[in-house]
């Protein structure tokens, strides 16, 4: 394999990690919820919003403005389950439509605070190391392992905890959860800020390789709901394996058949599993 291919190999499989990040929320959420935050990619721009302020506004470390990014886009979504608290026990379509209108307040209230541009966040990691004949910065390194310990982290969380059981069995049956003494209310709180948190802490960790922009939340979730369903939905490992497909693919794909068709790869990606394996790669058993 040749040092380019390799670089860009390496960059995709990264990138993807951040795409895994913002897609592990959405895939739990549908998995436990049957409902649809369309906000979603706008946590991902609030935490981006936050770290760009405080680092060039404020001066505060890179560290510490996207620790504060990360609990604003947490907060974010505490607020939206007490206000979604209702609708989330009708039909998940007024969901999605809630969340759509709460997306686009949030994403013009953004691109007023950006005054219309993109914005670059500096990162203390932008050093470069070579890894077997390949450069990456150290912020892509950093992102890399930290997608890794928060994937991770969800895993344990969702598999191994006490609220986990019982997202897993909201999951299976919301009624019959209800009637075993789950607390619906307190599982979709959970669920909601794991799934923004999530989304925040890509937007933080991206911010300083993609930069901030108020426009962004759209196409991140896009790519999200693609890594979703390449994965299989409620699928921890499956949102780390369909985000790093996507990744890989589109770097690739744009290095060696053109940039301009950077988006159209992973749809075409998502009609190949669809066709091969319509149930995603990696769809947990129902217990």
């Amino acid at each position: 394999m040749s040092e380019l291919a390799l670089q860009q190999l390496l960059n995709g499989v990264v990138v993807g990690l951040g795409y895994a990040l913002v897609a592990v929320g959405l895939s739990v959420m549908l998995r436990v919820l049957d409902a649809v935050n369309f906000a979603h990619g706008e946590m991902y721009v609030i935490a981006g919003l936050v770290t760009f302020t405080a680092t060039r506004v404020w001066d505060v470390p890179y560290v510490v403005a996207g620790a504060v990014g990360v609990a604003v886009a947490a907060l974010g979504g505490l607020a939206l389950a007490l206000l979604l608290r209702k609708v989330l026990r009708q039909d998940p379509f007024n969901v999605l439509l809630a969340t759509f209108g709460v997306g686009l307040v949030i994403s013009h209230l953004a691109n007023l605070a950006l005054v219309g541009r993109a914005r670059s966040v500096d990162s203390p990691f932008g050093g470069l190391i070579e890894i077997g004949g390949v450069q990456l910065t150290g912020q892509r390194i950093v992102l890399a392992v930290v997608s890794v310990v928060a994937l991770t982290g969800v895993h344990l969380l969702v598999s191994r905890s006490a609220i986990g059981r019982q997202m897993r069995a909201v999951a299976e049956n919301h009624a019959g959860a209800e009637v075993l003494g789950v607390d619906l209310q307190r599982v979709a709180a959970v669920v909601f800020v794991l799934a923004t948190a999530m989304a925040g802490l890509a937007g933080v960790l991206l911010a300083p390789i993609v930069g901030v922009s108020a426009l962004a939340g759209i196409n991140v979730v896009i790519k999200a709901f693609v890594v979703v369903i390449l994965g299989g939905i409620g699928s921890v490992a499956g949102a780390a394996v369909g985000g790093v497909a996507l990744g890989v693919v589109e770097s690739l794909g744009s290095t060696y058949l053109g940039s301009e068709w950077t988006n159209g790869f992973g749809f075409l990606l998502l009609i190949a599993v669809l066709l091969l394996r319509p149930q995603g790669l990696l769809t947990p058993r129902r217990t």
